[in-house]
């Protein structure tokens, strides 16, 4: 049961980099920062968010050492989430949240999940196609008009098929 005076928290305070496949070439990227981590880094210029491209089968993201930096963004303030586009279809990315300390070096803050981009097309491969079942049935049929000459509602089209 959901009463009025609920609301959802603006954050929860956990350190988090999520990446999240869209389509082929996009990928969503979304972190949160603990009020802690924020003001840990904080004099340091700004948030800087990478991409890499990983070559290995590993299981990790991090620990087989194959990745490839493929892009490096300088994040706006309060940027707490990012579309990366123009990827490779078929490949694997991961990300990771950090910041330029004085001596120009990369610090990460967080890492992300490791994700694959779906390939584009079907598969050669035989037994990797996915059937899709689609009713034509219920299209086949023109929608008419009502006397006001206005397209019936959703709720009009599903009590007809209730009598049908």
């Amino acid at each position: 049961m959901i009463t009025e005076n609920v609301c959802l928290p603006g954050a929860y305070q956990e350190n988090t980099l999520v990446l999240l496949v869209q389509n082929p070439e996009v990928i969503f990227a979304y972190w949160e920062l603990s009020n802690g981590q924020w003001l840990a880094v904080a004099g340091y210029g700004g948030l800087h968010l990478r991409l890499y491209e990983i070559n290995g089968n590993g299981p990790g993201c991090w620990l087989d050492g194959q990745g490839k930096l493929w892009t490096e963004i300088n994040l706006p303030p309060f940027t707490s989430d990012w579309y990366f586009c123009d990827l490779s279809p078929g490949r694997s990315y991961c990300s990771e949240l950090g910041y330029y300390g004085s001596d120009h070096v990369f610090y990460p803050i967080l890492r992300s999940n490791r994700v694959q981009t779906p390939r584009v097309g079907l598969s050669s491969r035989p037994g990797e196609h996915a059937l899709v079942a689609v009713d034509l049935t219920v299209a086949a049929a023109p929608a008419q008009e009502t006397a006001t000459g206005q397209l019936p509602g959703s709720i009009d089209f599903y009590r007809r098929q209730e009598h049908n």
